[in-house]
C-alpha cells in the first residue's frame, strides 16, 4: 500500500518551487500517492501559472487552494477549510507544508483533518523578517503555537535551526536540518 503523501505551498516561484518539484519527482511512485496542494495562479507581482504545469509533467496529481501571502483572516479560513476537505478526499497519511503561509493553514486543517504525521518546512522563518516588535511577537507566537501540531520542522540550515531554538518555536527534538541539494 502506497503512503498519500500531500505537499501544500503557497509559493510556487524561486526556491520553495524548485524544491518542492525535486522533491515530489523524486519520490519513488511505487511507495508515495503524491498531491501537491497550491494556488491557481501565484499573485502579483508574478502572475506565474507554470508550476501546475511542471507538477503535472512529473505525473503528480495537483489540487487548487486559493492561498495568498497576506494574512487576510475569512480568504484564510477558506482555504484551511478547503484543505482539510483535500486531506480526508485523498485520505492523507502524511502532509508537509512548505513555507510560512502554506504551514499557516495545512497544520490546522491537517489537526482538524485526523491526518497522522505533518511536517512543516518553513524555507525561511517570516519572523525574520517582521517589519517591528509587535508582528515579529505574534509570529513567533504562531509558529509556536502550530509547532504542537507539528511532528518534524525541517530546517534547510543549522543557522535556521538555531533561529528557531532561540526563538523557542519548538523543541530540539522536532527540529531536523535537511540541506537542500541538486541532482548530478
Amino acid at each position: 500500500m502506497r503512503l498519500r503523501v500531500v505537499e501544500v505551498t503557497e509559493a510556487t516561484i524561486a526556491g520553495v518551487k524548485q524544491h518542492v518539484l525535486s522533491l515530489v519527482g523524486g519520490l519513488d511512485r511505487e511507495r508515495f500517492d503524491i498531491t501537491v496542494a497550491c494556488p491557481p495562479v501565484r499573485q502579483r507581482p508574478f502572475g506565474d501559472t507554470s508550476f501546475a504545469d511542471e507538477v503535472r509533467s512529473l505525473g503528480v496529481d495537483i489540487a487548487f487552494i486559493e492561498m495568498r501571502r497576506a494574512v487576510h483572516l475569512p480568504r484564510d479560513l477558506a482555504a484551511v477549510y478547503e484543505l482539510r476537505r483535500l486531506f480526508l478526499r485523498t485520505g492523507a497519511q502524511l502532509v508537509h507544508a512548505h513555507s510560512t503561509k502554506a504551514g499557516l493553514l495545512a497544520r490546522p486543517a491537517a489537526r482538524l483533518a485526523g491526518v497522522p504525521v505533518v511536517i512543516y518546512s518553513p524555507h525561511a522563518f517570516a519572523f525574520a523578517g517582521a517589519s517591528n516588535a509587535l508582528e515579529r511577537v505574534l509570529m513567533i507566537g504562531a509558529e509556536r503555537w502550530l509547532a504542537r501540531w507539528t511532528d518534524v520542522l525541517i530546517c534547510v540550515s543549522e543557522g535556521e535551526r538555531d533561529q528557531a531554538l532561540r526563538a523557542g518555536v519548538a523543541p530540539p527534538e522536532k527540529l531536523v536540518v535537511v540541506r537542500n541539494g541538486i541532482a548530478l
